[in-house]
């Protein structure tokens, strides 16, 4: 028998977690198999935003920011961007300028004297903080799922998610133990449960940090023996 699920959904916090920026902090003490975050995507991009071209990711990128709500836009614009991914996108300026172009046409608000650029660049750094904060979801798509954003990652994770229904998905976090109150809920960011420590580094070496959980500290001072 599956084992029975809580759902305590104002049960986490965003507070700053020392060496991580911010991150998600349990309020109250939280039983294991409990349902803590439940929510809709902030920015979803459809499989065609993994396409190979830049173009086309651009293209989608900008198509589903344009269409997400103004709250949306900031909340998105409220999360964590890396700075030297901001500088190599640059690269595509001229695929954000286009875009933009046809969209002021199409909306009858385009003058060809108007300096674009402020509004160029400020798609680019959308584009750069979706991608620092996006989830893969079950269609090859990926998305922002702002609460499930401010999730740090562990190798030893105490919590998990799940997607449910059809896209643009509705996201859930899920406890995998009991989480007293006061403690940072972790999920990880792939599956590495089998990897050794060096794979693990080398693969979250892509999300622009070095692992320092539990069991990644634990298994650097056992090979320093």
């Amino acid at each position: 028998m599956a084992a029975r699920e809580f759902k305590m959904l104002n049960s986490i916090d965003v507070r700053p977690s020392e060496g991580r920026g911010f991150g998600l902090f349990a309020k109250a003490n939280i039983p294991a198999n409990t349902i803590i975050s439940s929510e809709t995507a902030t920015i979803y991009g459809p499989p065609s935003i993994r396409s190979r071209s830049d173009e086309q990711k651009v293209n989608v990128f900008c198509d589903a920011f344009a269409s997400a709500s103004e709250s949306n836009r900031s909340r998105l614009d409220s999360h964590a961007w890396n700075p030297e991914q901001y500088e190599q996108h640059k690269d595509l300026y001229n695929h954000f300028d286009k875009w933009l172009k046809n969209y002021m046409r199409s909306s009858g608000s385009y003058e060809p004297g108007f300096n674009r650029t402020e509004a160029v660049m400020a798609l680019i750094k959308a584009y750069s903080i979706f991608w620092i904060n996006a989830s893969g979801t079950p269609d090859n798509g990926a998305a922002v799922y702002s609460t499930f954003a401010r999730s740090n990652h562990s190798c030893r994770p105490n919590a998990t998610w799940r997607y449910r229904g059809d896209p643009p998905y509705h996201l859930e976090m899920v406890t995998e133990c009991d989480i007293p109150a006061g403690e940072e809920v972790t999920v990880s960011y792939d599956n590495l449960s089998r990897l050794k420590l060096d794979e693990r580094q080398k693969l979250l070496s892509n999300w622009g940090f070095t692992c320092k959980c539990e069991r990644c500290t634990e298994e650097e001072y056992m090979l320093g023996l």
